[in-house]
């Protein structure tokens, strides 16, 4: 789970840092392809480790 989180983590600082970049400078976003499929996945990966939510999907 701390590995998930820390993933996570990560992917959201890359995400701040581009638009902090954006609203300095102007500069476009650097867009990347990517597996729309691989990102829901991991979402609901994430979704079904909370214990809030297990009945949701049991």
């Amino acid at each position: 789970m701390l590995a998930g989180i820390s993933q996570e983590v990560l992917g959201m600082t890359e995400l701040i840092d581009s638009f902090l970049l954006f609203a300095r400078t102007g500069q476009a976003l650097q867009l990347r392809n990517g597996e729309f499929a691989a990102v829901v996945e991991r979402a609901v990966a994430g979704v079904k480790k909370h214990p809030d939510v297990r009945r949701v999907f049991n």
